[in-house]
């Protein structure tokens, strides 16, 4: 028994190092490696096609602000020091930039430009981070008649990129990611789907649902529970 533990757990530990190895490639890889990274962290089960949605995200924030892109010698450090966290911190500004566009009231229009932008400049649109959107922009809005009768298109990713990018800026400025189950003041539980932030730091209100209740509510950050209060 205890050697077939031992190997199991040698087994479990080659799993992980080869997992962190392959995470270290993507982490140093540039934005168009991060959205990889980033679906291997936190989405491994989100819907197909949040990488490719996320790049497009990525490509129209550093069209608009190329300041967003980390330091590559920070990036470099980071790798070489196993440090996924600091991967993380370093991109904070890109991911943040890329929610902000997920957050307004309309989304295509924080996009459109860019891609306007991009089907004009072929040598911008043949660049690692941008190449492609255009077309996926494209192929996500041709419409095509569905197995109803009715015409539709493919769309966007929209709540499992969302999901994706608000667990990553979680991760470092703290808070409570979607999917999460929190417990309120007033003894009441719900279910985070979403996060907004006013500031910097941690997200000052969510969206959550109440069981038996389908209807999205503003929740607080200051109206959750910590883990120390007591029930």
């Amino acid at each position: 028994m205890t050697e077939n533990h031992e190997t199991t757990d040698v087994q479990q530990l080659t799993v992980e190092l080869r997992q962190r190895e392959y995470h270290l490639r993507l982490a140093g890889g540039g934005p168009q490696s991060r959205v990889w990274l980033l679906r291997e962290r936190y989405g491994r089960h989100s819907a197909h096609g949040t990488e490719r949605f996320l790049q497009l995200l990525y490509g129209a924030a550093l069209w608009t602000d190329p300041g967003l892109l980390p330091d590559e010698e920070e990036i470099a450090a980071a790798v070489e020091n196993v440090d996924l966290g600091a991967i993380d911190v370093a991109y904070l500004p890109l991911d943040r930039a890329a929610l902000d566009i997920l957050h307004r009231p309309t989304w295509q229009d924080g996009v459109e430009p860019y891609i306007t932008h991009l089907m004009q400049n072929e040598k911008m649109s043949r660049q690692p981070l941008h190449q492609g959107n255009a077309a996926y922009w494209r192929e996500a809005h041709r419409t095509y008649r569905d197995i109803d009768g009715y015409h539709t298109s493919r769309g966007f990713p929209f709540l499992a990129t969302q999901a994706l990018l608000e667990a990553a800026v979680i991760s470092v400025t703290g808070g409570y990611p979607p999917k999460s189950r929190v417990r309120l003041h007033d003894g009441r539980t719900a279910v985070i789907d979403s996060a907004r932030w006013a500031r910097d730091g941690a997200p000052d209100h969510y969206l959550g649902r109440f069981p038996g209740d389908a209807a999205e509510h503003t929740i607080g950050a200051n109206e959750i529970a910590g883990p120390d209060e007591p029930r």
